[in-house]
């Protein structure tokens, strides 16, 4: 049976251990462990206390925005080309072809752990908000 662990949780094995794939004993006690220390909800979500002693980023995304303050958002897409990037609906989207590149890449490690928050954050986004991903579903 697959576990799946919160973002958050399988960032925090990243930073600690250089992987997310760590046994199922240890995600648990992070998990466990960044709940008690009241960085995570119990739904894995950042507490307002980790929020505002800046112990999680929150960078939220909102419509209209130009692609420099996108890339601001998302430093890791300025080393892809513009035209891999379109505005639908007010937002930056991308190709599925384009996604599934990115995601190769990130499974062969070429993105450190900043670069690769930034894409989950990204990522994330487009799959709780299916109405923005018209050019992320071509």
């Amino acid at each position: 049976m697959q576990i799946y662990y919160p973002p958050l949780v399988e960032q925090a094995c990243r930073y600690f251990y250089g992987s997310s794939d760590v046994s199922v004993e240890m995600k648990a006690t992070i998990y466990k462990m960044l709940i008690e220390e009241k960085i995570l909800d119990e739904n894995g979500n950042p507490t307002e206390y980790a929020l505002k002693k800046g112990l999680i980023l929150r960078r939220e995304e909102v419509p209209n925005l130009s692609f420099d303050e996108f890339l601001e958002l998302y430093p890791v897409f300025k080393r892809f080309p513009a035209s891999n990037f379109r505005k639908i609906g007010g937002f930056w989207e991308i190709k599925t072809e384009f996604a599934i590149r990115i995601l190769d890449k990130v499974q062969a490690g070429n993105f450190n752990l900043e670069e690769e928050v930034e894409l989950s954050n990204y990522f994330e986004d487009r799959l709780e908000e299916e109405d923005k991903c018209q050019y992320f579903k071509v």
